[in-house]
């Protein structure tokens, strides 16, 4: 009888993981294995069950084979602690797959509600996702461009940059990479698009993925251009005013129209000799150019005068300076350069006009202008005497570097003319004495 127990536990067992192993055929993608292993389970269980059910009619156990039953139930716990044993695993891949299917559509759809462009590829050119936005804004479907070939070809997008600009991710010798491309859309429309790029990690075949995010610029681009336009239309505004002034100074002093031409030449050489700002250059362009506009106020008879100022008139004549800054400054102009005119007659040390400020109180724009100003002045010829030369000029200013001039100024000024062949006859001012006495 005890030989008819273990059949029929042996039957049972088979029978349930037989039930279990067809459980088993919708956890995985080997549903025909599965299948097979249970329709087996099954049959043995049926074998099994016929024999025992026989035996339980008749009452005889002359058939049973001991040896046979025990054999057969250890197999059949085996089978079925196996079984037992591996649906865990199954359901774990299968809540993994679970997973990562809900993560795939949640970064669909993170990628697809984004409001730029993006594009995930990976090592060797292979376009793996596109979002939405990137097709709207392209007109490219991802069937479209599988590759980065694909689409350098039909965005038209500068290939050699942009290849290196991913290379660089491909091989991590940068974290990130940036960069301002122009692409032509699908229906021929050319945008500008500022690229960044960075690393997301490695695939199973060890290939980088890098994701490359744009933002559509073409508008901000239009506005810059536009904007520099506009800022040349104005500074070729200022410009034409500066040349009137100057022009009207010319009128009241012949003197000074070649004088402000000879300064504005020579100051522009010391700046640049210095590396001062295209800005400062700038600013110092245009006030060299009308540096003494306000010597309209000045009469014409002193200015002319052959013979030497009295004390008023060169009281009259200095007060020039301000007149300059009066008129300059009414003007809103984007750079100081009233200011640079009201400060060209000060002095490091203080003894100037008309404020009397001193070395860091003075421009450095208004210091070359000093400089320039007093080298051509001594070097050409004044109404009330003859040009003394460019040689008493730059022995006047060394005599007074650092008290009067600042020293660096004086140093470039010097080395112009004595080292780099400078003079005021190859600059393009005009009626300027060549005397070198």
């Amino acid at each position: 009888m005890v030989y008819v127990v273990i059949a029929a536990i042996s039957c049972l067992i088979q029978l349930v993981s037989a039930v279990l192993a067809a459980g088993l055929i919708r956890l995985t993608e080997r549903w025909l294995a599965w299948s097979m292993i249970s329709a087996a389970l099954l049959f043995m269980t049926v074998r099994r069950f016929i024999p025992l059910y026989t035996m339980l009619a008749t009452g005889s156990t002359a058939s049973i084979n001991p040896t046979q039953e025990y054999l057969g139930l250890v197999i059949s716990i085996l089978i079925f602690a196996g079984i037992i044993m591996i649906r865990p695993l199954f359901y774990a891949i299968k809540r993994s797959e679970a997973i990562s299917r809900e993560n795939e559509a949640r970064l669909e759809h993170i990628l697809n509600k984004a409001p730029f462009p993006i594009i995930v590829h990976a090592e060797g050119g292979d376009i793996l996702r596109v979002n939405k936005t990137l097709t709207d804004l392209t007109g490219f479907s991802p069937a479209e461009i599988p590759t980065i070939d694909d689409w350098i070809e039909k965005t038209h997008i500068k290939k050699e940059a942009f290849i290196a600009s991913i290379d660089r991710l491909y091989t991590r010798s940068e974290n990130k990479d940036d960069g301002e491309f122009t692409i032509r859309t699908k229906d021929n429309r050319q945008r500008v698009w500022d690229f960044i790029s960075a690393p997301l990690g490695e695939l199973p075949d060890n290939r980088k993925l890098v994701i490359s995010m744009a933002s559509d610029i073409t508008g901000r681009k239009q506005a810059e251009t536009h904007l520099i336009e506009a800022n040349k239309q104005i500074q070729e505004a200022f410009d034409d005013l500066i040349e009137a002034l100057a022009r009207t100074v010319e009128t009241q002093d012949e003197y000074t129209a070649s004088h402000q031409r000879c300064v504005t030449d020579l100051s522009v050489r010391i700046a640049r000799e210095l590396n001062l700002s295209e800005d400062q250059v700038r600013a110092l362009r245009m006030a060299a150019t009308v540096h003494d506009v306000g010597k309209i106020y000045v009469p014409s008879e002193i200015l002319n005068k052959p013979g030497p100022m009295s004390t008023l008139e060169f009281e009259l004549s200095k007060a020039h300076t301000l007149h300059g800054n009066n008129i300059l400054k009414s003007v809103r102009f984007p750079l100081p350069i009233a200011e640079i005119v009201y400060q060209h007659h000060e002095r490091i040390d203080g003894s100037g006009y008309p404020r009397g400020l001193k070395s860091d109180e003075i421009m450095i724009e208004a210091k070359i202008l000093a400089v320039a100003d007093v080298v051509n002045a001594m070097s050409a010829d004044r109404p009330y005497r003859p040009a003394l030369g460019i040689k008493k000029a730059l022995k006047e200013i060394q005599k007074n570097r650092g008290t009067l001039y600042d020293p660096q100024v004086v140093d470039v000024c010097v080395r112009l003319f004595e080292q780099m062949d400078y003079s005021f006859v190859e600059s393009r001012c005009e009626e300027v004495a060549s005397s070198t006495s």
